[in-house]
């Protein structure tokens, strides 16, 4: 459109003027995108459940584990994938 006016024309400052504001709408709006996409990965972050680490102190029951974690003592049902036999008391687990 810039192109069909005449040099002097007012309506070019006009269109000038208008390009300009676009693309500074076009530089905020990337920044709000940006901004979004860090504050949703914090949102994940910090509404993910703790990995929390424990101490593993026997089996009460078969298939039921005795943990100990951040002071609190546990009973947790066992994971059917996790090899029994390789936990010992004391071992960390998650």
């Amino acid at each position: 459109m810039l192109s069909t006016l005449p040099e002097g024309d007012p309506a070019r400052y006009d269109l000038f003027r208008l390009r300009q504001q676009i693309q500074e709408h076009e530089l905020t709006l990337t920044e709000a995108r940006a901004a979004i996409e860090k504050m949703d990965e914090v949102i994940k972050k910090v509404t993910s459940p703790a990995n929390r680490i424990g101490t593993f102190l026997g089996f009460p029951k078969k298939d039921v584990a005795h943990v100990a974690v951040g002071g609190h003592d546990y009973y947790s049902n066992v994971d059917p994938r996790l090899d029994v036999q390789a936990l010992k008391i004391g071992t960390a687990c998650w």
